[in-house]
């Protein structure tokens, strides 16, 4: 696994979307529509990317997870659940509610246990799309590495929905 570190000036969901992909798709992404990394935005425009076909030139290798490691954990994301409404049959979104948040995380970050009651903000972001808005939520605490194969994978592929819009990367960092 790889990560580079970029700036970008979008703002948009959309803009954001767009420019990582130019810069970190591989070859072997193309055509096929699906994505082999993932992203986040931090507030002073830089951009942390994360996959396994990073360019070489521009990135680094990641150090593989330890069982037993803690880690301060920070992860912006779509914590949502789909339902179809009775009654119009229509799959419907919403937001995990705050309260419920800590359990919905717990069922998602395998291999990974959290050491305490994680902080919590909630978030609101541009999409791009004449003005649409996607609440998330900005969680940070600490975790510790129980499973290291399957801390890895999730902390490969994201936790939560909106991935391609840079929710759901796990950013970890010493405790």
């Amino acid at each position: 696994m790889r990560e580079m570190l970029f700036r970008t000036p979008s703002t948009t969901l959309r803009d954001l979307h767009r420019d990582v992909w130019r810069i970190a798709h591989a070859p072997a992404d193309r055509g096929d529509g699906n994505r082999s990394f993932q992203f986040r935005r931090f507030p002073d425009g830089s951009v942390l990317v994360r996959g396994p076909r990073l360019p070489e030139r521009h990135s680094m290798e990641v150090v593989p997870l330890k069982a037993g490691r803690v880690y301060r954990f920070d992860l912006l994301v779509r914590a949502a659940v789909r339902r179809v409404d009775p009654l119009t049959g229509k799959m419907r979104e919403r937001l995990v509610a705050e309260a419920d948040l800590p359990e919905w995380l717990s069922g998602r970050m395998a291999g990974f246990s959290l050491l305490d009651a994680p902080d919590v903000e909630r978030v609101v972001f541009e999409t791009g799309d004449g003005g649409a808005r996607k609440p998330a939520y900005r969680v940070s605490g600490r975790v510790r590495v129980e499973d290291p194969q399957s801390a890895t994978e999730c902390w490969a592929n994201g936790v939560g929905r909106a991935k391609g819009f840079g929710f759901g990367m796990l950013v970890l960092s010493d405790a």
